[in-house]
């Protein structure tokens, strides 16, 4: 195993990553504080995938490329991962095997939404899942699972998705152990010249915000899609009200619009916003996470739904 010294390939004088060596952690819509991290996992890839060499032709000129790699950063990570794993995985509800012959209504109930969640995880291809989170968890140090409600399959669905994609937003005075409430998925999209599309970046946004009027689309000034709130007229002062979403309750005392959903006890105020965009890649640092590309060209989607989980 080749033990090289990644420190000058990673960082240059000024601590940024090397432009040549990174040259995706350097882009131009990537957020300042998400270089390094980027940087790390093409890095730490570069050492699973036997192409650490490749990284260190930058620093160490052409020679470097005859270094010799035998695979054991891989073989290392996969018996990590096979150590945390174990030889299978389940899901258990306590209180769902009780062998002391006793069945009363909670030990019956904990055995019925064992079965459901099992069911669930079969369905959904769960195991596949964690494998594929927990690769990426020990090799590159972090995991994001994707958990959202398919209306379509009228059940959660969960994806494993690579952290280079995953853009949380914290501010400087957010509780770094609080699960933020405005999360993104981002991605460049290839040149394609026989359709003569330019490089295009995709970001699809979740975004935990107090619930609003129905909206409905439409086109502003410019010509740019948007989301208008829908109003109807008051037939007895003539004012034009927002209309609530189906299920939605206005209280007065507080404010705010409260909705009763299927997994919550009681009624809450936040609810998830999906905005989806494609767009011309951003020229300006920190775009991504800025509200000013959330409105600076057509293409908008907006859409409510359940928050997701991570």
């Amino acid at each position: 195993m080749v033990l090289a010294d990644y420190k000058p390939i990673y960082a240059t004088d000024q601590g940024m990553p090397y432009r040549r060596a990174f040259p995706e952690a350097r882009a131009s819509w990537v957020p300042a504080a998400d270089e390094r991290r980027l940087a790390a996992y093409k890095l730490l890839a570069a050492y699973d995938s036997n192409q650490a060499a490749e990284l260190a032709e930058v620093i160490d000129g052409p020679e470097a490329r005859e270094r010799r790699e035998y695979g054991d950063p891989s073989m290392f990570i996969d018996t990590v991962v096979a150590h945390v794993l174990g030889r299978e995985q389940s899901i258990a509800v306590p209180g769902a095997d009780t062998d002391d012959g006793t069945r009363d209504a909670a030990a019956v109930m904990a055995e019925r939404v064992q079965s459901l969640l099992r069911d669930w995880a079969e369905d959904e291809q769960f195991a596949m899942r964690v494998q594929q989170t927990e690769r990426k968890a020990v090799g590159l140090g972090d995991g994001v699972y994707r958990l959202a409600w398919h209306p379509g399959k009228m059940r959660p669905t969960v994806r494993a998705v690579d952290p280079g994609f995953y853009f949380p937003v914290i501010g400087e005075d957010d509780d770094g152990g609080e699960y933020p409430t405005r999360v993104h998925f981002a991605w460049e999209l290839a040149e394609g010249k026989r359709r003569g599309l330019k490089r295009r970046l995709r970001r699809v946004t979740y975004e935990l915000a107090p619930i609003g009027p129905a909206t409905a689309a439409g086109v502003n000034e410019d010509g740019h899609a948007v989301c208008a709130p829908v109003t109807t007229e008051d037939p007895k002062t003539g004012e034009f009200l927002p209309t609530l979403g189906r299920g939605d309750v206005y209280n007065p005392a507080t404010g705010l619009i409260t909705r009763l959903s299927p997994w919550n006890s009681e009624p809450t105020h936040p609810t998830c916003y999906q905005p989806s965009r494609l767009g011309r890649l951003p020229s300006h640092a920190g775009a991504l996470t800025s509200r000013w590309w959330d409105g600076s060209a057509s293409g908008t989607r907006l859409r409510r739904g359940p928050p997701p989980s991570g």
